[in-house]
């Protein structure tokens, strides 16, 4: 019986437990910062197979947040689609990059032989 009383301890353990719990948010992190552009009609993709393509305002190409070349996005989109037959494809471009740049992306994930690939885009308010 001797010993110290650590119930209020525990007390006060499980109330920060639970304040830290409700306080705290979560970021679901989809790849780069960019900029989308918007639209009026934007679709949420929220399918659970999805491979993201970002293009930076500056023209630099990142598949699932690591940088690669214009060549590399055909054989990883291909290693994708191998894996996840109906996958789809999420394309983020930032607002402010080139149309080439976009445009190069896309004719690449043609030579992918990409069918269901998303623009992001983010909806007007």
């Amino acid at each position: 019986m001797g010993g110290p009383n650590i119930t209020p301890l525990i007390d006060v353990v499980f109330i920060l437990l639970i304040f830290f719990m409700l306080t705290s948010t979560f970021r679901i992190d989809r790849g780069i910062d960019v900029a989308l552009p918007t639209a009026e009609h934007a679709a949420q993709a929220s399918e659970p197979e999805t491979y993201t393509l970002s293009i930076s305002r500056e023209g630099e190409i990142f598949v699932e947040k690591m940088q690669v070349d214009l060549d590399g996005v055909a054989k990883r989109v291909r290693a994708f689609l191998d894996q996840n037959a109906d996958g789809r494809v999420i394309v983020r471009s930032d607002g402010e990059s080139a149309v080439q740049a976009l445009v190069s992306v896309m004719d690449k994930l043609r030579e992918a032989k990409a069918t269901n690939v998303t623009i992001a885009t983010d909806s007007v308010k």
